[in-house]
């Protein structure tokens, strides 16, 4: 059993009293089951004989949501947090099996809340959005994530590919074209006709 030091005790105590019980969080939580689901569906293929899931396991909702957890943890505190110490920490508590953080909120009140965003129409917030995202493709977040509202000046690429011309400009530009031919045929003539009278005179 590992012996942890007391900044580590500090800092897994302030999890256990961190409250995950805000909307938000309980919004993006239920976003990333959502997408867990979605994205353990379309591994099957439109050809699978199994039948599509319409949920997941209790253990893979353990799983997600302490990773939900220790992003929201770390991202609002500036603390580093390691899952597998913590629960390691965690089971040596005397009445561990009683007073475990409990990871999944009770059904009924996620229900509730998922039906409360229906019902106003909101989305889920972009950040944890992104925290879906990482914790579906197995990306660690190491901070927050920072990312530039505007490009910077002299980043932006100019376009290689020249303006597409209009049904009429390119007709336009098909008879000029051809009026230049032309225009160069007739001076070619004369030229030959000049170079021929300069010969005659000869």
């Amino acid at each position: 059993m590992s012996e942890f030091t007391e900044e580590q005790i500090a800092v897994f105590q302030a999890f256990d009293r961190f409250d995950f019980s805000t909307v938000d969080f309980q919004n993006g939580l239920l976003n990333l089951y959502d997408v867990a689901l979605d994205e353990m569906n379309s591994q099957k293929g439109d050809g699978s004989i199994e039948p599509y899931e319409k949920d997941i396991s209790s253990g893979h909702k353990d799983r997600l949501s302490m990773q939900a957890k220790s992003y929201r943890f770390c991202e609002a505190t500036g603390e580093i947090f390691n899952i597998e110490e913590y629960e390691e920490w965690k089971a040596s508590q005397p009445g561990s099996s009683k007073t475990q953080t409990k990871i999944i909120e009770e059904p009924a009140k996620l229900e509730e809340i998922k039906e409360e965003e229906k019902a106003e129409g909101q989305g889920y917030s972009s950040n944890y959005q992104n925290i879906v995202e990482k914790i579906i493709k197995g990306e660690e977040i190491p901070g927050i994530m920072k990312i530039p509202d505007t490009i910077a000046e002299g980043q932006s690429s100019a376009s290689k590919v020249g303006t597409r011309l209009k049904p009429w400009e390119l007709t336009k530009a098909k008879e000029t074209e051809e009026e230049t031919k032309k225009s160069e045929e007739v001076e070619g003539l004369e030229d030959e006709e000049d170079l021929e009278a300069k010969l005659n005179q000869i």
